[in-house]
């Protein structure tokens, strides 16, 4: 059995969670969700932020910036469903977030579904995807996407290289099917061999997990690891933003 933080329970919790998304049950079963979601999420974080040290990567992990509250905001939402359903884990790329951006990083999502339901409708956006590992640049602010395109346009084949990589495309082997421009945006010729990462609005790589693997895998081992076959990657977009 490996170093587990979250574990069976954490992902039953989630899926009886999805099954019955109200104030009710939620205080009924808060005591799971006190010791197998949140403990077990904040363990998790102050113990890769050693391991991350340790290894001397370039991460920020910290349950204030690193966690995300269970509750949703409905105020705007056609979906009134009060509790998020998965565990959402970000470590920001610290040479970026300390520049003040916080969209560069690695992300790990936990669900207790293991098929993606997110046709169903619904805004649930992240709700009821499956689990997986993720990074890259999640809802970037205009300049900051402006700065990557720029990089993408002036350094293509060097973007080709780390994303090519096969240690890095076996650690994250699918992108996002991300939101793009029909036409390229002002300022890029469309023959620009990037053009089609220019008109992207975001971008993330990231590999799925079965959730019965992760609860029984070395969780601090798994995450560290990925996270250091990202810095490349992540780099690229930091000097971007530089």
């Amino acid at each position: 059995m490996g170093n587990q933080y979250f574990t069976d329970e954490t992902v039953v919790f989630l899926k009886e969670l999805s099954d019955n998304n109200n104030r009710e049950w939620f205080n009924s079963n808060k005591d799971r969700y006190l010791f197998h979601v949140k403990q077990a999420s904040e363990n998790f974080v102050a113990q890769l932020k050693q391991e991350f040290a340790n290894m001397g990567l370039p991460y920020i992990a910290d349950i204030k910036k690193s966690l995300f509250r269970i509750y949703r905001d409905v105020r705007f939402s056609k979906n009134k469903e009060p509790y998020k359903t998965h565990v959402g884990v970000y470590f920001p790329y610290k040479p970026a977030f300390d520049r003040q951006i916080d969209s560069v990083g690695l992300y790990l999502h936990i669900s207790g579904f293991e098929n993606s339901n997110a046709d169903d409708g619904s805004d649930c956006g992240w709700e009821k995807y499956p689990s997986f590992i993720s990074c890259g640049v999640h809802m970037p602010e205009p300049a900051v996407w402006k700065a990557i395109r720029n990089k993408w346009s002036e350094d293509y084949n060097e973007f080709i290289k780390i994303s090519e990589n096969r240690s890095f495309r076996a650690a994250f082997p699918d992108m996002f099917e991300n939101e793009a421009l029909k036409r390229p945006p002002a300022g890029f010729d469309k023959d620009d061999p990037a053009i089609e990462l220019i008109k992207c609005k975001e971008y993330s790589v990231y590999n799925s997990v079965i959730n019965k693997e992760l609860v029984n895998i070395d969780q601090i081992e798994y995450v560290a690891g990925k996270a250091a076959i990202a810095v490349p990657f992540l780099e690229f977009f930091n000097e971007a933003i530089a």
